[in-house]
């Protein structure tokens, strides 16, 4: 994964630290990178599970939490090189959910059919080489994030569990949340 040295970065640039519990060289954060990679693929090819099967109010796998983060530094990094000063004043996207703007804004750049084109390529400002670079980076830096935060063990990052509840508060309990389709099957109970 490709690694930008500070002294070539523009002087508008940020710089976060964090501080780890585990002294992480740049090495081990590539070699995580990989794991995280290696797991979300699998993670993915097992229908993405948010579950927590067994009650114990964790998520049965890092999945959730290694998506979250990623998909969030991935649109910042898709988005940046065309509306930085929008995001840094705090300006929410509206009309389409992150997912959706990553996946028609890249397949754009690499050529591939897209219903709906933008009118302007948001990823490296529309140059492939500096796109994959950001895309990236961003990866990396949200997996140090979460090793800075929780250590250096990818099985060790359990998100907490979703539970869903009932509105507006109709009954107490809650249970745990489970993956559900975009579209849903809704059963109404009425009296007779």
């Amino acid at each position: 994964m490709a690694r930008i040295p500070l002294s070539d970065q523009p002087d508008d640039a940020r710089l976060w630290v964090f501080a780890a519990r585990d002294d992480l060289s740049p090495e081990a954060v590539d070699l995580l990178a990989g794991s995280v990679d290696e797991f979300l693929d699998g993670w993915a090819a097992n229908d993405a599970p948010r579950l927590d099967a067994d009650d114990d109010g964790f998520a049965d796998t890092p999945g959730p939490l290694l998506f979250d983060e990623i998909i969030d530094a991935v649109d910042v990094a898709v988005r940046e090189p065309v509306l930085g000063a929008a995001i840094d004043a705090g300006v929410e996207r509206r009309g389409i959910d992150a997912a959706s703007h990553i996946d028609k804004d890249l397949r754009s750049l690499l050529g591939q059919p897209v219903e709906g084109e933008f009118n302007l390529d948001y990823c490296g400002a529309g140059d492939l080489d500096a796109c994959r670079t950001s895309l990236w980076a961003a990866i990396d830096g949200a997996v140090a994030a979460i090793a800075a935060e929780r250590g250096g063990e990818l099985e060790s990052w359990l998100p907490p569990g979703q539970r869903s509840t009932f509105a507006p508060g109709l009954i107490e309990d809650d249970f745990r949340s489970t993956n559900r389709p975009t579209f849903q099957q809704v059963i109404e109970f009425a009296p007779m």
